[in-house]
């Protein structure tokens, strides 16, 4: 896991985040650092296209410059910490992931088929 790469000050930043919810996350990401991708999608972590993001954490890709022009990113991956908080992160290769989002309103990809047009 790299770390170095959060996102902290945009619409689903880390300096948001509350210290119970950061040991929160800081478990579930050691707790799954092994897992197989059949094991995370059994516990409710997956891929998600870039494409089916919402329009705001599009745009907020766009402006850490984390889009298809500079670092090519053809996708995320949500952690599902509660019922609607996440951690998002980028792949770096096959087990590797970059920590970029706090999302605890799950509002980078809403769920019910609902887009978010913010």
């Amino acid at each position: 896991m790299e770390f170095r790469q959060h996102d902290w000050d945009g619409p689903f930043g880390f300096r948001y985040i509350a210290p119970d919810d950061l040991a929160a996350s800081l478990r579930l990401l050691s707790a799954v650092e092994h897992f197989s991708d059949n094991q995370l999608n059994a516990e409710g972590h997956h891929p998600i296209p870039v494409g089916r993001l919402s329009a705001l954490a599009r745009a907020r890709l766009v402006e850490l410059r984390i889009d298809r022009t500079r670092l090519p990113v053809a996708e995320l991956w949500s952690f599902r910490l509660t019922g609607a908080k996440r951690l998002w992160c980028v792949p770096r290769g096959r087990k590797h992931l970059a920590l970029l989002w706090w999302d605890p309103h799950h509002r980078v990809y809403p769920s019910g088929g609902r887009r978010n047009l913010e």
